[in-house]
This record gives C-alpha cells, sequence and structure tokens, in this order.
C-alpha cells in the first residue's frame, strides 16, 4: 500500500471524526482541517462535479482506487465502533486524531497538508483536557492503527505505540 493510499483511508477516518466538531467548537483549526480534508477526498475521487447538477467519473483508475481505500477506511471504522460503542467511553477528539496522524504523518503532510503544526494546534485549542477522555482518545486512536497495520500485513501494537507517542510529546 502506498503513502497515496494511505492517506485516503486515514483521512477518510479523521475526516469522520471532525464531522462530530461542532462549528465553534476546536477555534479555527477544525475548519481548516476539514477544508483540507474534504478537498484532497473530492481530488483523490477522480469525479467531477457538474455546474448544473449531477456527477461525472473522469478518471476512472482514480475512482476505483478512492472506493477501495473509502471502504477499507469505512471496515476499520466500522470495527473501532463494534468494539468501544457499548463501552460508553468518552473519547478526546484530538488525541484521537493525534493517534491517526502519527500513523502516517509524512503521508497525510505531503498528500493533504495537515502539518504537525496544524495538528499540535488542534491540540492547544482543545479546551478538554480530561486526562481519562484524553487517554480514551488515543486508545482508540492507536486500535484503528493497529487494523492499519493488520491491513497492510504488519503486526504491531498500535494501542501502546499511541500512548508511547503521547507521553514522548508531553515530555
Amino acid at each position: 500500500m502506498n503513502s497515496l493510499q494511505q492517506a485516503i483511508i486515514l483521512t477518510s477516518v479523521i475526516g469522520t471524526i471532525l464531522k462530530e466538531y461542532d462549528d465553534g467548537e476546536g477555534g479555527s483549526v477544525v475548519p481548516e482541517m476539514r477544508t483540507r480534508c474534504m478537498r484532497f477526498m473530492k481530488h483523490q475521487s477522480g469525479i467531477r462535479i457538474l455546474p448544473f447538477g449531477g456527477a461525472r467519473i473522469i478518471d476512472k483508475r482514480r475512482n476505483d482506487q478512492f472506493l477501495r481505500m473509502v471502504k477499507i477506511g469505512d471496515t476499520i471504522w466500522q470495527k473501532t465502533v463494534d468494539k468501544y460503542a457499548d463501552k460508553g467511553i468518552t473519547v478526546e477528539a484530538s488525541a484521537f486524531i493525534m493517534a491517526v496522524y502519527d500513523f502516517a504523518p509524512d503521508a497525510l503532510n505531503r498528500h493533504v497538508t495537515l502539518s504537525p503544526k496544524l495538528i499540535s494546534k488542534l491540540i492547544d485549542q482543545n479546551t478538554d483536557r480530561h486526562a481519562q477522555s484524553s487517554h480514551n482518545g488515543t486508545v482508540v486512536g492507536g486500535y484503528i492503527t493497529e487494523l492499519l497495520y493488520e491491513e497492510l500485513g504488519l503486526k504491531i501494537n498500535g494501542r501502546l505505540r499511541a500512548l508511547k507517542n503521547k507521553i514522548a510529546r508531553t515530555l
């Protein structure tokens, strides 16, 4: 799986979380991240929106790749929801996004222009500093990275890696 495919999968997961933010929540960073994610996904879809309604596939190969990667992202998201939904945990979205971002920061920076500076702004502007919800966000994000590594055919404990990265950022 190349970096563009990883970026599509990660952007679909991050975009799902960004949709949950209210308009005023997260400061000016959330709308900027949403815009970057939507612009990237629109470009990668291989579809052109027609001026008077409708759409047309302009790049069949790109559209097929896009649909396969979004399907993988949706499957990973569904597995995560199935695992954690019934536990009633509170998740801090910025910690979750950071854990997912840590999976492939170079790919997200290169293709989606989600830079480390933008991600750190999201974390800095987050008003919810509850330690347990931040820990839960990191653990759930780490679980998603485990599923992503599994999709790549690699074995890794994503939750431990996400927690290690979080501790390294706070030091």
